[in-house]
């Protein structure tokens, strides 16, 4: 029995320091972990959207005339159709991936349609490659100057 006794102590501290030391390298899977970027800068000027696929069809078209002007206070104003409209952009990292956060204030529903947080594909000074990290369709936005 005093034997059984010796042997318990050390296994209930084993258990206890790899339960601890387990736990505290567990990777933190939390999809919700947001965190600001560096070089979250866009190069002044105005943009046109030279490629938009949206889950089911191309819809390029229906932007056509239409610029978007990324400031670095973080607004955009967007000229579609003789009327402006301003909204936020940011860049993020969104569990472990790059995004670009677009916000809009207006009820108009092609432009309220880009509001996302577009997974950032590759990013220049001339032009921005975007896609959706949904499961209901590919989405894919490309922005040129």
């Amino acid at each position: 029995m005093t034997t059984m006794k010796k042997l318990i102590a050390p296994i209930a501290a084993l258990i206890l320091f790899t339960t601890l030391t387990s736990s505290s390298c567990d990777k933190n899977d939390d999809s919700n972990n947001v965190s600001p970027s560096s070089g979250t800068s866009v190069a002044s000027g105005k943009w046109r959207i030279s490629y938009y696929y949206d889950k089911t069809k191309e819809e390029t078209s229906d932007y056509s005339g239409n610029t978007f002007e990324f400031n670095s206070n973080n607004t955009i104003t967007v000229n579609r159709n003789g009327q402006t409209i301003s909204g936020t952009w940011s860049q993020i990292s969104d569990d472990g991936k790059q995004k670009m956060v677009l916000t809009f204030n207006t009820t108009d529903e092609k432009v309220l349609e880009l509001a996302d947080d577009w997974v950032i594909d590759s990013k220049t000074d001339s032009e921005i490659k975007l896609s959706g990290d949904s499961k209901n369709g590919t989405e894919t936005l490309h922005f040129v100057k």
